[in-house]
């Protein structure tokens, strides 16, 4: 409970020479289930767009100057009762925690400026190109998909099987 807000903090110190990595996790597991299928496209503007005074060449040009890289992925894990052990068993009621992650490095003496670029990604993004930059990556994507179809198919049919068997793998 960080200064009493009401706000985790985990840190541990590791031999990184120097270099920060910092991991800012929000819960979204509130988010429906109908609205969740949403969330990939969020993070991929969130890494991608710029914000409401940068383009998004000129604000990743800025991310590269004063951080070692800053991104957003999406954690999605299940949640099982205490004593739960059996990971080949479906549990009804299977919970679901959703974090999004924004996660960054930079040398110890730009820790703020780090800060700074985590409180743009997350206030300041631009959606006004948003169509366009979903666009570009669903071409990208589908491109992607269709040669790996073709060279590696008995994969997507194993995670379509296997998705039967959890909420998660749905």
């Amino acid at each position: 409970n960080a200064f009493k807000s009401g706000v985790k903090v985990i840190s541990h110190e590791v031999a990184s020479s120097g270099i920060a990595y910092i991991d800012i996790g929000l819960d979204v597991s509130m988010i429906s289930y109908e609205d969740a299928i949403l969330l990939p496209s969020l993070i991929k503007l969130l890494n991608e767009a710029g914000t409401n005074d940068k383009s998004d060449a000129e604000f990743r040009n800025f991310v590269g100057k004063v951080t070692g890289g800053v991104y957003a992925t999406l954690e999605v894990m299940s949640v099982k009762p205490d004593g739960w052990e059996d990971e080949t068993k479906v549990l009804p009621g299977v919970h679901m925690l959703t974090i999004l992650f924004i996660r960054g490095k930079c040398t110890i003496e730009r820790i703020s400026a780090l800060f700074d670029v985590f409180r743009q990604v997350l206030s300041e993004i631009n959606f006004d190109d948003s169509q366009t930059i979903l666009q570009n990556s669903l071409k990208s994507s589908l491109s992607s998909k269709k040669s790996d179809v073709a060279s590696r198919g008995h994969s997507f049919a194993n995670r379509r099987i296997r998705g039967r068997y959890s909420i998660r793998g749905k």
